[in-house]
């Protein structure tokens, strides 16, 4: 609901920028957006669920009459997670004259995107592209690489760290940081530790490593040495099956540690923890906070049945807590 919210914004923005569009592509009824993200490889999930909201969102806007009675189409590219694959994507979709592309999946790949979209935004001047990054989330993205065709519509690692720290049991005295061994990752593991330094000093972290991107099947090891720690968070900004996989080696070694997360929303994470998780796994996301809590239940709950019913999902709804198989997940709001 939150993302739909996003994208209905921006659609509106785009609005504003078809009118502007050189007749040679605006006159089409169809306004294609290029979808690039992992489609194979161990992040596959991730991409392709992504697609699939994205997917819905924009068969909503079309079913409403569509922007200016035009249709949206996504056109998908996989990028396999790797930098060089999306820019080989980037290529075909600038070829097509494609004037938006999204990107949701990997801040490796945001920044080769804002690079390779400033570029041909400057040799092209007459088919400019915008990069509209739905999740690539590394700070550095809209500070040191700040581009004005790049538009991110979800909270930077920066934002999310602040909240994440100050959100924190005042018991938690001890933290482990494991994080993902690329851009992402070390974004996480440097604002995290700023905002423990300035907002929690009363912390120590017991551990802090990083682990290779997708390429980990066994995670045991790392949960050793987390129990060894006597951490009592883990603080991980892990996703995909390196979250997955390590929160099940902690239900299988019994270890009664906080998971104190940035992404355990996305695929398989609650599922990984079970039951063990409930009450003691957290996660920061974005929030409508100034909407109404009526309004807000009606519209999110109508998006998520409509969006469960099409994909066949099986789920059980709660007006004030979201439940997967029997796990409560704590969302703590930046």
């Amino acid at each position: 609901m939150r993302r739909w919210r996003s994208l209905a914004a921006v659609a509106a923005a785009l609005l504003a920028l078809i009118v502007s569009t050189p007749a040679s592509r605006a006159a089409d009824d169809t306004i294609k957006i290029a979808y690039v993200d992992p489609f194979s490889g161990p992040f596959a999930a991730t991409g392709n669920n992504f697609l699939k909201v994205f997917t819905y969102i924009l068969e909503m806007i079309n079913a409403e009459g569509g922007p200016l009675g035009k249709k949206y189409e996504i056109v998908a590219f996989d990028d396999k997670l790797q930098p060089a694959e999306a820019l080989i994507a980037l290529k075909s979709i600038t070829d097509q004259n494609i004037p938006f592309v999204m990107h949701c999946v990997g801040s490796n790949v945001g920044a080769a995107m804002i690079d390779g979209v400033a570029k041909n935004n400057e040799r092209n001047p007459d088919h400019r592209v915008i990069y509209l990054n739905c999740g690539a989330l590394a700070t550095e993205l809209t500070n040191e690489q700040c581009n004005f065709w790049h538009f991110r519509f979800a909270g930077s690692v920066e934002q999310r760290a602040y909240a994440r720290i100050k959100t924190l049991p005042a018991d938690v005295k001890k933290v482990y940081l494991i994080n993902q061994d690329y851009l992402f990752g070390h974004s996480i593991e440097h604002d995290t530790k700023r905002f423990l330094q300035e907002l929690r000093p009363d912390i120590q972290i017991v551990g802090d490593e990083f682990v290779p991107l997708g390429q980990v099947k066994d995670f045991s090891p790392y949960v050793t040495k987390i129990k060894q720690s006597g951490a009592q968070s883990v603080i991980t900004g892990n996703y995909g099956p390196d979250l997955n996989l390590l929160m099940k080696a902690a239900v299988d070694a019994g270890v009664n540690v906080r998971f104190d997360t940035y992404l355990a929303y996305l695929t398989g994470a609650v599922t990984a923890i079970g039951a063990t998780g409930a009450d003691r796994m957290t996660v920061v996301m974005e929030y409508n906070e100034n909407m109404p809590v009526d309004q807000h239940n009606a519209a999110a709950e109508q998006f998520d049945l409509g969006f469960r019913k099409d994909h066949k999902f099986d789920f059980v709804s709660s007006s004030d807590k979201f439940v997967s198989q029997g796990t409560n997940v704590i969302s703590d709001v930046s």
